[in-house]
């Protein structure tokens, strides 16, 4: 039997996120660039596209330009199937092709430094009592992994998930910093993203649910498993 012709790219190679640079998926991103490069794994060029905005959907629209075009690479969340089934939009992850999962993230219940909510507990009582009295940030759409894990944590305390009043941004980044100027008073975001502002000292984690207690600065937070926060 013949083996099957090793796929060669016949022109340049790009990478496409659906968030601003230097935000989560463009770092992804980049580091996926990295990676090839300093191996040499390819022979073409390599480049980076960044189509924030619409929730992270313009990406799925300059991939359809590329029917079948194996040098169009996109760089994604779970997000196109939760846009999907909660009827946002009508790209189909059927659609597409899956190559490979990245990477896994933790997501970590941010609060401005000088916040009410100063710790877990605060954040617990407000869900199970007023869910509507928070604006909660997450990025990139709603209904997104990081709602979902805010919604279970609600659900898993008696409050009530409808209740939530969620405020979608183009990355974490800028969901941080509407937290940071006194918008939103939670964010639910990728652990990673929240570094540079916990470390600032304008951000405060009240949660990074992980199996394991994370290094600082989530040192404080309970891990899952912890009261009020299992899963």
């Amino acid at each position: 039997m013949t083996a099957p012709a090793v796929w060669r790219p016949a022109r340049a190679i790009e990478i496409v996120a659906g968030t601003p640079r230097g935000a989560g998926l463009d770092r992804t991103a980049r580091a996926l660039k990295a990676a090839i490069e300093s191996r040499n794994l390819l022979d073409v060029p390599i480049t980076v596209v960044n189509l924030p905005g619409e929730a992270s959907r313009r990406i799925w629209t300059y991939l359809d330009r590329f029917p079948n075009d194996p040098h169009v690479l996109v760089v994604t969340s779970p997000n196109v199937t939760t846009d999907f089934l909660t009827g946002q939009s009508a790209f189909d992850h059927a659609a597409y092709t899956p190559l490979a999962m990245l990477h896994n993230e933790y997501i970590a219940f941010v609060v401005r430094a000088h916040s009410t909510l100063a710790t877990a507990r605060d954040l617990i009582d407000r869900l199970a009592s007023a869910p509507g009295s928070l604006s909660v940030a997450v990025a990139t759409s709603v209904g997104n992994p990081n709602h979902i894990a805010l919604a279970r944590v609600t659900r898993h305390i008696g409050g009530a998930v409808t209740a939530l009043r969620m405020r979608a941004f183009d990355s974490a980044r800028d969901a941080i910093a509407d937290v940071v100027a006194g918008g939103c008073e939670p964010a639910a975001i990728s652990a990673t993203s929240a570094l540079p502002a916990l470390t600032a000292g304008s951000l405060r984690a009240l949660s990074a649910p992980s199996p394991a207690r994370p290094p600082s600065p989530f040192a404080r937070p309970p891990a899952r498993g912890c009261p009020g926060l299992s899963s």
